[in-house]
């Protein structure tokens, strides 16, 4: 994986570089098309002097541009080239490789699934073994201390519990048994006691019936109302018994009903929160993919070609004075390359920190018209000359005539009243009264 994202990365440079490569061969092209236009007899473009004996030296200049341009863009297509078969490559091979250790991993998975219902299974047969040894000690001399196989081990098995039902069912009528024999002394003793209690319990009922025939009273009529009064206690116990049951059910059931409920509300709504989670996690995690490719591919694609741009505009901005102007891909911090070493922009002087910043941001907006695939025609400059000497605003106006060539207008905001002197056109603007203000075009040659 490592190998093919090294390889997307680059031929995503080659790419860059590539574009890069052509747009420099267009602009080629268009210089030697705006030069083959003019004469020896006509006016330079730039500084509006007679071209005279640099007009061959314009058009061979331009026509050595647009060769050295045309040798780089195939140069860069070639590359390109190279690394789009060294990304396909590394795809296949990835592909392979993946195919590979997930046919590896199905294959483990299944062995450790087999491996997990063998232990099972064996814990199962020497349990089951155990259990059978110990309820049948005759068993190890009939497999002669070996383990028996399943069809050995299951008629046993059945053997086993068999003879187990045989002598539970013995042992329980033998507890029965032994249990009425030991009751039978005091089952004895509770008979006579029972007699007893009977002969007294019939003396004593002769002579409560003697008294109560000597009172006049009528058995019947008594006997009567007394069970009436017990048939009717016993239904008044039986039904507050009954009414007590009911009302205890009931709070338990209402009990039972309110947690069953306050447990299922909590539950759907822990369900619907975990959906609602789970969804926006998938949508977080494709979301973070998607920018950090998004990220990698606009830094691969856009440093290579701003690096490109910029060093070119510098060099041509500083007539080549030194190696190159390095910008990096990662960061975009700005570098002067000066005798092979490169330094920061703090070792060198305020004018060529300006025109390096210059030169970057002017590559930014051309990166802004090729990627929009229209055309920048205005530059906008504010303040560009405030901290600068009289040496170093000569030197950033002629930077902004030489940008001329790439904008069709080029704007420059400015405090410093010397400076509209020497520029083609100027518009001032007037503070008045009562904070208003009005502009006015301000004539050069007045």
């Amino acid at each position: 994986e490592a190998t093919a994202v090294a390889a997307r990365d680059a031929l995503a440079a080659a790419q860059a570089l590539h574009k890069s490569a052509v747009a420099e061969h267009q602009r080629a092209l268009q210089a030697l098309e705006r030069s083959a236009d003019l004469s020896p007899g006509a006016d330079c473009p730039l500084c509006g002097q007679a071209l005279g004996d640099a007009f061959g030296r314009v058009q061979a200049h331009r026509a050595q541009e647009l060769e050295d341009a045309g040798r780089r863009s195939r140069q860069a297509a070639e590359q390109e080239a190279r690394e789009a078969t060294a990304a396909r490559e590394a795809l296949v091979a990835l592909d392979v490789v993946s195919r590979t250790v997930d046919e590896a991993r199905r294959t483990r998975s299944a062995w450790e699934q087999a491996q997990s219902r063998r232990s099972v299974v064996r814990d199962r047969l020497d349990a089951a073994l155990a259990d059978a040894l110990e309820a049948e000690p005759s068993l190890p001399a009939r497999w002669q201390g070996r383990r028996p196989g399943l069809g050995n081990l299951t008629a046993a098995m059945e053997e086993v519990r068999a003879s187990h039902a045989a002598a539970r069912r013995a042992r329980d009528e033998a507890s029965r048994l032994q249990g009425r024999l030991e009751r039978r002394p005091q089952a004895e003793k509770a008979l006579q006691q029972a007699r007893d209690r009977a002969a007294a319990a019939g003396s004593v009922t002769g002579s409560l019936r003697a008294k109560v025939k000597a009172l006049g009273y009528e058995p019947a009529a008594l006997a009567a109302a007394a069970a009436r009064a017990e048939e009717a206690g016993r239904a008044a116990e039986a039904t507050d018994a009954a009414a007590r049951a009911a009302r205890m059910e009931a709070a338990r059931a209402a009990a039972r009903d309110e947690a069953q409920a306050q447990r299922l509300a909590e539950a759907q709504a822990q369900h619907a929160q975990l959906g609602e989670l789970e969804s926006a996690t998938v949508h977080l995690g494709r979301t973070a993919e998607l920018l950090n490719g998004f990220r990698n591919s606009v830094v691969a694609s856009v440093g290579p070609r701003l690096a490109v741009q910029a060093a070119e505009l510098f060099a041509e901005l500083t007539d080549n004075e030194y190696d190159r102007l390095e910008v990096d891909t990662e960061t975009y911090g700005l570098k002067i390359s000066d005798a092979g070493l490169a330094y920061d922009l703090e070792r060198f002087s305020g004018s060529e920190v300006d025109l390096a910043n210059l030169a970057l941001r002017v590559a930014i907006s051309e990166h802004v018209r090729f990627q929009s695939g229209g055309t920048v025609g205005l530059l906008v400059l504010d303040e560009v000359f405030g901290p600068l000497d009289e040496e170093r605003k000569a030197r950033m106006l002629m930077a902004l005539e030489r940008l001329r060539g790439r904008f069709r207008q080029v704007l420059v905001v400015t405090h410093s009243t010397d400076i509209k002197d020497q520029l083609p056109n100027a518009v001032e603007v007037v503070k008045r009264p009562g904070r208003r203000a009005t502009a006015r075009v301000v004539d050069p040659f007045c």
